[in-house]
């Protein structure tokens, strides 16, 4: 935040590691929440400083691989899905 108020034009901050290609959805159960936390604190922080309209918070995140959820390919479970009547097939 004191960047910020110096008068920095862009500040990078990052989260590492978040997720895990084993363990996916308990590696973010846990890490998701404290991203959540400091998010919602920056935020705050810009409002309480009346910083809001002179700043951008971009949050974004990526896929390196495709986490192993299912050993059943996407096309035979969209198949299935399609065949049973779901609408939640496309």
């Amino acid at each position: 935040m004191r960047l910020v108020e110096a008068g920095a034009r862009c500040v990078d901050a990052g989260v590492q590691p978040l997720g895990s290609s084993r363990r996916n959805f308990g590696a973010l159960r846990q890490d998701l929440p404290l991203v959540d936390q400091g998010v919602s604190a920056l935020i705050d922080d810009l409002y309480r400083r009346g910083l809001e309209k002179d700043v951008s918070v971009v949050v974004w995140g990526e896929f390196v691989a495709r986490p192993p959820i299912t050993r059943m390919p996407a096309a035979i479970i969209a198949t299935r899905l399609v065949r049973a009547g779901s609408s939640e097939a496309a």
